[in-house]
């Protein structure tokens, strides 16, 4: 069974069809094929405390692993990188054995009056899989796959 396929078995009332949360949305469109989203809110049990990314793309058969946090007011970037962290969590439980084709944290940022923030935020890291990543900005609206593309 392909990951997207057990994904899609085991959560799929937590599958969504794009990222989008308080009029903040990033754009998936040509990023590749096969996509699934996860919407974390979804995922989540009631009472569960633990800091957790609003969704996480897997794009392509490896998949690549993209957790994503939107914001669209004021923000902390130690509470961006805590939620991106529980995301990077979660996929590696669900990736279990699966390979892995890449890992990129995602902040998608709408309010502009950020840059202290923004500036602390490039000193956070995401773990992964016993790496160190860094977290990549992304404005509301953004394209992802001009983000990736420029990443290689």
């Amino acid at each position: 069974m392909s990951f997207h396929a057990y994904v899609q078995a085991r959560h799929g009332d937590a599958v969504v069809s794009a990222c989008r949360r308080h009029g903040c949305r990033l754009d998936l469109e040509g990023v590749g094929n096969p996509i699934t989203v996860l919407d974390c809110d979804k995922l989540t049990r009631s009472g569960q405390r633990a800091a957790m990314c609003d969704f996480i793309a897997f794009l392509g058969e490896a998949p690549h692993v993209i957790p994503v946090e939107m914001k669209s007011k004021s923000w902390r970037a130690s509470e961006v990188a805590a939620q991106l962290t529980g995301g990077a969590s979660l996929a590696d439980r669900l990736l279990g054995n699966h390979p892995c084709a890449g890992f990129h944290p995602l902040l998608v940022y709408e309010a502009a009056s950020h840059t202290a923030q923004l500036k602390i935020l490039n000193m956070h890291k995401v773990r992964f899989r016993g790496q160190e990543f860094p977290i990549t900005r992304l404005r509301c609206g953004a394209s992802l796959r001009d983000k990736l593309k420029a990443g290689e």
